[in-house]
């Protein structure tokens, strides 16, 4: 009876002390939220991006997580926040955005065995000042031009956005048709738009429809083929990376898949996944790695969607030297970096890129023999403005590790992942 008594007496002693001490060391809520160095729209992007209202607790982790996330959109070069308490007690939290210039050329050049690239536009990261994407630019390649028109708003109505594209392309290709591959004139159009759901700011799903059309004209023959069709596509895309400056620590998925309802081919169909992953190594260090893999229909005479090029997977290969119904592609990046201030950054990059691609109509097993795989190594450099968005200078040496003779520079404005 007296240690139940004692037991009982603990437990009230307990009670009393925590609703004394409480006030003490309660966190108390924001009363107000206010930022500065953005304009009203940007600044109610930030507060949906953020999650921060008027409310929440007094909790540094959590406005430092935050904050992080304005940070992850990369228009910002800086998030700082800070807390007033008035003299009714209310608290005031203050976040502070500096912002960079979004509004940037697109520029990539490339030259392979007298295979020139240039790719020639710009693109807005806060388009209409609510973080959306516009980009238009052009591709020239053995004197043909392709335009892009690309548009992404998020957050039209509630967590849904829009986007379109539209592409009117012209190039020189190796075309595999009927177990033969020669090279063609390829003329497409492409219209599509299409709606997505942001479950956040960086986890979503789209949907999209569009029309295509395809004029393949062989070089040799000059036999026209043509093929139209109607796109539906579906598409998946999380975002876990955290950024800090010129540093990335987290990872990122993307899948798609594309159904196309053809004249010529009654139904194709296509889908990719990319996977990348960054991490840091230790002050001055950082390892990248983007692993792609994507398949298509492979019947007889069918187009092959996926490019070996330097621009887009092999450093040092040519630009669209083959097309293929499957591709496994990866790039691995040493970034090192040699100084760092505020307002720039350089760093020295040692790379190895990896891929491989089946045939229209072969066998999947070919991909992973190893005669098929195309390997190419080498080095780089990339000199960081932080006071513009993603403007980093890029030049990248590739070599073929089986073929010295396939060589090649890649450079431009952004990384190449």
């Amino acid at each position: 009876m007296i240690f139940r008594n004692i037991a009982s007496m603990r437990a009230i002693f307990s009670v009393i002390l925590l609703l004394i001490l409480y006030p003490l060391f309660s966190q108390g809520k924001i009363d107000t939220i206010y930022f500065s160095g953005v304009n009203p729209a940007t600044a109610e992007s930030c507060a949906r991006i953020s999650g921060l209202k008027v409310g929440i607790n007094n909790d540094s982790i959590l406005i430092e997580s935050s904050c992080q996330k304005i940070l992850n959109t990369r228009i910002f070069s800086e998030v700082r926040w800070e807390i007033d308490t008035l003299e009714n007690q209310k608290l005031v939290l203050g976040i502070h955005c500096k912002k960079v210039v979004s509004l940037i050329p697109i520029i990539n050049i490339g030259n392979v065995r007298g295979n020139p690239f240039f790719q020639l536009g710009f693109r807005d990261l806060n388009f209409l000042k609510r973080f959306g994407v516009f980009r238009l630019y052009d591709i020239i390649l053995n004197n043909r031009h392709s335009f892009y028109n690309i548009v992404d708003l998020p957050y039209i109505y509630r967590n849904f956005g829009i986007n379109y594209q539209l592409v009117f392309g012209n190039s020189l290709e190796p075309i595999f048709f009927c177990e033969k591959e020669s090279l063609n004139d390829l003329f497409v159009r492409n219209y599509s738009v299409g709606s997505f759901y942001a479950f956040d700011p960086f986890q979503r799903l789209g949907l999209s429809m569009g029309y295509n059309s395809q004029k393949f004209i062989d070089q040799n023959t000059k036999t026209q083929r043509f093929e139209k069709g109607i796109q539906v596509q579906f598409d998946y895309n999380i975002q876990r990376i955290n950024y800090n400056l010129v540093h990335q620590k987290g990872w990122a998925l993307e899948a798609s898949l594309t159904n196309t309802f053809g004249t010529i081919l009654p139904f194709f169909q296509q889908g990719i996944v990319v996977w990348s992953y960054y991490k840091r190594l230790g002050a001055k260090g950082g390892l990248a790695l983007r692993s792609k893999i994507g398949f298509a229909s492979n019947k007889l005479g069918e187009y092959g969607p996926f490019i070996m090029d330097s621009y887009m997977n092999l450093r040092g290969a040519g630009f669209k030297v083959d097309r293929g119904t499957g591709q496994i592609v990866t790039n691995i990046e040493y970034r090192h970096t040699l100084f760092e201030k505020k307002k720039y950054c350089f760093q020295l990059v040692a790379f190895k890129d990896i891929g491989s691609w089946r045939k229209p109509s072969q066998p999947t097993y070919e991909m992973i023999d190893p005669n098929n795989w195309m390997s190419f190594a080498g080095s780089g450099a990339r000199l960081y403005l932080n006071q513009v968005y993603d403007l980093i200078l890029r030049v990248d040496y590739g070599i073929s590790i089986f073929d010295s003779s396939q060589r090649g520079f890649v450079m431009g404005i952004g990384q190449y992942f």
